[in-house]
């Protein structure tokens, strides 16, 4: 069972280093915002489905992201070849 103070510093992470909102993770959850700043608070642990939901939401934004950064590369060879 996944603790607390695990969940929080997950949360925590995402907010910092993925740049997220606490109300944008909500959306991607299926959530209220105050059930986000819950868990990050520790006050609350999210359930398997909000777990995977956002699991879900995060590997389509990193591969969102991996396509963007593939074309500003290509973008990057085409002015070189220009």
């Amino acid at each position: 069972m996944i603790r607390r103070k695990e969940v929080g510093e997950l949360i925590e992470r995402v907010l910092n280093e993925a740049a997220f909102t606490m109300r944008q993770v909500a959306e991607l959850a299926g959530v209220t915002y105050t059930t986000v700043r819950r868990w990050k608070t520790r006050t609350r642990v999210p359930d398997a489905d909000s777990r995977r939901r956002l699991a879900d939401a995060f590997r389509k934004h990193a591969t969102r992201l991996q396509e963007l950064a593939r074309e500003l590369e290509q973008s990057v060879e085409e002015d070189r070849e220009g």
